[in-house]
């Protein structure tokens, strides 16, 4: 299993929101470079962020801070945020230096697009899947911050753009993203069952190791952690 510190950047400092709302964030005190150093020297290999600014306004995206980030540490950095068209990829993979580019709600709105785009980078292309539970428990793909939940189950949207060669999948609970109160293990044991061939990252409720070690238990190739981190609950030496 792959741990990914997960690091939220607003004003170029770091964040964390509560379930993706703007409204209920909490500031981090720490120059995000000095951040990613500590969990460079903690022993982590990749480093997980989100361009919480670019993802509300294409303008405002903090593609300097990111090539920052990249050059100043050894870690491989995965990013995204408000993904809309094949020049922003080009630009965080070329000019900023990361090693994975993650595009979210265009991967439901614009299905044809983002195939192509699968089929063009590979695995430097991950579907980063946000997901709530229906009434039945199924996981319907959210999208928009989370504000529009469609009709879509993750698995039929996984199913698609396997035909086109997906191979890298984030997939987040957004019931328990920011809870502190435990991954959906259920539904990662249904991914990982299903898709076995798949990358799949876990995100969302992470707050102790015990939730780690059901998750390495299932066989989940990677686990995306942020707040237990921030508040203490966990450190990446106790993980790695």
């Amino acid at each position: 299993m792959t741990i990914y510190p997960a690091m939220d950047l607003l004003a170029s400092r770091c964040v964390r929101l509560y379930q993706g709302d703007y409204e209920q964030q909490t500031l981090y005190n720490g120059d995000p470079i000095v951040v990613a150093a500590g969990f460079q020297q903690a022993g982590a290999k990749w480093l997980h962020v989100v361009d919480l600014a670019g993802a509300k306004d294409a303008a405002q995206r903090q593609l300097m801070l990111i090539k920052r980030l990249v050059q100043a540490t050894d870690l491989a950095v995965q990013t995204g945020g408000g993904i809309r068209c094949q020049q922003q990829i080009d630009d965080l993979l070329m000019q900023g230096g990361v090693q994975r580019v993650m595009v979210g709600s265009l991967a439901l709105q614009n299905r044809t697009l983002v195939k192509q785009w699968v089929q063009h980078y590979g695995e430097r292309l991950l579907l980063a899947l946000d997901v709530c539970l229906d009434k039945e428990g199924m996981p319907r793909i959210a999208t928009n911050g989370w504000q529009q939940i469609s009709e879509v189950s993750v698995f039929d949207l996984i199913e698609d753009y396997l035909s086109v060669g997906l191979e890298n999948v984030l997939c987040t609970d957004i019931g328990r993203d920011g809870t502190l109160a435990g991954p959906n293990v259920m539904l990662y044991r249904q991914l990982i069952k299903r898709y076995p061939r798949l990358h799949l990252l876990a995100s969302g409720g992470i707050g102790s190791v015990q939730d780690i070690e059901q998750l390495d238990a299932i066989n989940i190739p990677g686990v995306v952690i942020g707040k237990a981190l921030y508040e203490g609950r966990l450190t990446l030496e106790q993980l790695l």
